[in-house]
C-alpha cells in the first residue's frame, strides 16, 4: 500500500522506481509474476513520458530472460531499443536480444545483434563481450577462420578488457581443434602466463595437457593435470584426475591407471559425466588385468545409472563381451 500510494501521489518523485520495483518484487515473492508485469506495464501507460520507463521496460525485458521465455525476452528488449532510441540502455538490450538469439539457437541473427553492439557501440562495456560471443558462435559452426578473426579483434580494440584471457583460451581452443597444436600450446600457455591463478588458466592447463598426451609427452601433461587438482575440487579437477588416469593406461602402469580412475568417483561425485567415463576406462584397467568379474562389477555400476542411454549401452556390450 505504501508503494502504491507514493505510485499516486509522487509519479514524478525519485521514490517511484524504488516503489515501482518493490511492487514488482513483492507480487513476485507471492508467486504472482503476472501481476509483477501488469504493474510495470501500468505505470509506463499511465506516465508515458515518465524518465524511468525506460528501467521499468528493460526489467520487464530482464524477467523474461530470466524465466527463459526468450522471444518474449526479444519482443520486450526490441521494444526499449525502438521507443526509447536514445537510451544508455540501447546497447545492453542488443547484447540480451543476441543472447536470448542464442538461447533460441538463432546463431545468425545472435551475430547480427553482437555486431551491433560492437559496431555501433565500440566504447561500451558490452562490445568487448560481444565480439566474445560472436567469436564463440562461429566456434561452435566451424567456421574457425571467422572465429579466429573475431578474438583478434578484441584483442587488438580492447587490451585491457576483462574478456580477453576467455578470448585466449578461445583461440587456443579454435586453434587446437584446427589441428595446429605448435599454434594451439603457444596461445594456452600465453593465457597461463597472464593470469595463473584463474580459472580459465586452469581450463587451459587441461587442454594443454590434452595435447601433450597426443604427443606422447606424458611428464609435462602429469605435471599440468597435477596442477588443477592441487588447486581445484571442481568439474575442472574433476577432469584433470580423468585424464591422469588415462596418462598412466597410455604408460601402461595399468592398476595405477585404475585407481586414478576410481578416484575420479570417490573424489569428485558430483560430476557424473567425468564418474561414468572414469568408470568404464576403469573397467577397462581390470580386463586387461585379468580381473573381468571386477570390470563388471564396475560395468553394471554404470549401467545401474544409465541403463538408457549411450554409457548403459556402452556398458552392457563390455559385460555381454565378457560374458561370451
Amino acid at each position: 500500500d505504501s508503494y502504491q500510494r507514493i505510485l499516486e501521489n509522487f509519479s514524478e518523485s525519485n521514490l517511484v522506481g524504488d516503489a515501482t520495483s518493490g511492487i514488482f518484487y513483492c507480487y513476485r515473492q507471492l508467486g504472482k509474476p503476472d501481476e509483477a508485469l501488469k504493474n510495470l506495464e501500468d505505470f509506463i501507460s499511465r506516465y508515458p513520458n515518465n524518465k524511468l520507463n525506460v528501467e521499468l521496460q528493460k526489467k520487464k525485458a530482464d524477467y523474461y530472460f530470466g524465466e527463459k521465455q526468450f522471444e518474449q525476452a526479444v519482443n520486450e528488449y526490441r521494444m526499449l531499443v525502438s521507443n526509447f532510441t536514445e537510451s544508455e540502455l540501447v546497447p545492453d538490450s542488443y547484447y540480451w536480444i543476441g543472447r536470448s538469439q542464442e538461447e533460441l539457437d538463432q546463431k545468425d541473427l545472435a551475430i547480427k545483434s553482437y555486431t551491433r553492439v560492437a559496431e555501433r557501440y565500440s566504447r561500451h562495456s558490452l562490445a568487448p563481450e560481444s565480439l566474445l560471443r560472436i567469436g564463440k558462435i562461429y566456434s561452435e559452426i566451424e567456421d574457425y577462420s571467422a572465429a579466429l578473426i573475431s578474438y583478434q579483434n578484441l584483442k587488438s580494440q580492447y587490451p585491457d578488457s576483462e574478456s580477453i584471457i576467455e578470448a585466449l583460451y578461445e583461440e587456443g581452443m579454435v586453434y587446437k581443434n584446427m589441428d595446429a597444436p605448435v599454434k594451439a600450446r603457444e596461445v594456452f600457455s600465453e593465457t597461463i602466463a597472464r593470469n595463473s591463478e584463474s580459472l580459465i588458466a586452469d581450463k587451459c592447463r587441461n587442454a594443454l595437457g590434452i595435447i601433450y598426451v597426443g604427443e606422447n609427452n606424458y611428464d609435462e601433461a602429469l605435471k599440468l593435470f597435477n596442477d588443477v587438482i592441487n588447486r581445484r575440487i571442481d568439474e575442472l579437477a574433476a577432469e584433470a584426475q580423468f585424464h591422469i588416469g588415462e596418462v598412466k593406461k597410455f604408460e601402461g602402469s595399468l592398476r595405477e591407471a585404475y585407481q586414478e580412475f576410481l578416484k575420479v568417483k570417490y573424489v569428485y561425485p558430483a560430476y557424473d559425466n567425468w564418474v561414468t567415463d572414469s568408470l568404464l576406462k576403469a573397467g577397462e584397467c581390470l580386463e586387461d588385468l585379468g580381473e573381468s568379474a571386477e570390470a563388471v562389477k564396475l560395468y553394471e555400476e554404470v549401467l545401474k545409472k544409465h541403463k538408457d542411454d549411450d554409457a548403459g549401452l556402452i556398458a552392457q556390450e563390455k559385460i555381454d563381451n565378457i560374458r561370451k
